[in-house]
């Protein structure tokens, strides 16, 4: 059975997006997962560690995630990608730009010792990871660059892909045609 890889990315982006906004809802709502000790709801008005307070950050967060989407899933079109790396990354992005554009800021809220974040966040860093782990496998096999970039063309593309050079036997398997005698 084969997957598609669009499928495969939205699938997986709106998974984060759901379960990142429904975690939220949940953590503003239920008053005791606070006592929890790994739980500290923050508002952060910036991005990761509140960098980037003043600057519009909801403007700023969509034009990076349409320019960032937009490069991404044209690797994976290419095949030069993980489907679900990508899913991730663009399914966190997507929730934090909806909260930040729907609130003015997003809510953080899993505590780790130096930091305070929330499961968007964890969705772009593993999907970066997964990313960065597709293209440190790729550079391990073989072949040339220029092969690795055709091998996800599409049909368009392959159209107009050099055809590979001819065999050095061709022609050989196949009967020499027989010209019809001069009548004189």
């Amino acid at each position: 059975m084969t997957t598609r890889p669009m499928g495969v990315c939205s699938a997986v982006g709106i998974a984060v997006v759901a379960v990142d906004l429904s975690s939220k809802a949940a953590i503003t709502i239920i008053e005791p997962l606070h006592r929890l000790p790994f739980v500290l709801p923050v508002q952060n008005p910036g991005y990761l560690t509140g960098v980037g307070a003043g600057l519009a950050p909801g403007l700023i967060s969509l034009s990076l995630l349409l320019i960032v989407g937009w490069r991404l899933i044209t690797m994976l079109r290419s095949g030069a990608v993980s489907p679900a790396g990508v899913g991730l990354v663009l399914g966190g992005c997507l929730a934090n730009v909806c909260e930040r554009l729907a609130r003015g800021a997003v809510t953080d809220f899993i505590r780790l010792p130096w930091i305070v974040l929330d499961l968007a966040d964890v969705a772009v860093l593993s999907g970066l990871v997964l990313l960065a782990v597709k293209q440190l496998g790729r550079r391990g096999t073989r072949g040339s660059r220029r092969e690795s970039l055709g091998r996800g063309l599409g049909r368009k593309a392959r159209a107009h892909a050099p055809s590979p050079p001819p065999r050095p036997d061709a022609g050989f398997d196949r009967p020499v045609p027989r010209r019809p005698a001069l009548r004189g």
